[in-house]
């Protein structure tokens, strides 16, 4: 820990390490939470998480194609209402020029 020399707070973390340490609590939770070289976590953890494969992923690519070919047909539709109609005249303008006009 990062504590300044002479800090009052000093002798109580180090002697509360040193007790995890004798208990092997410390050893105990770097096994559990931090991850070895070539370990996999999802697979060794017996508690039915697997790890994900591409067919876990369908869905998320499935809304994702629908979404764009909706942003698509959404786009396509502006451009050809603008192409049929002319584009739409802007109420911002129109309210501009009433107020220069008076």
């Amino acid at each position: 820990m990062f504590l300044r020399k002479g800090s009052k707070f000093r002798a109580a973390i180090n002697y509360g390490i040193i007790k995890l340490q004798e208990t092997g609590h410390i050893r105990y939770h770097t096994i559990k939470w931090l991850p070895r070289a070539g370990y996999r976590a999802c697979e060794n953890a017996g508690d039915g998480i697997t790890s994900i494969e591409l067919h876990h992923t369908e869905t998320a690519f499935i809304f994702l194609a629908v979404a764009t070919l909706s942003a698509l047909f959404f786009l396509v539709s502006e451009i050809v209402i603008d192409w049929k109609y002319g584009p739409r005249p802007s109420v911002k303008n129109e309210t501009l020029s009433r107020l220069e006009g008076n």
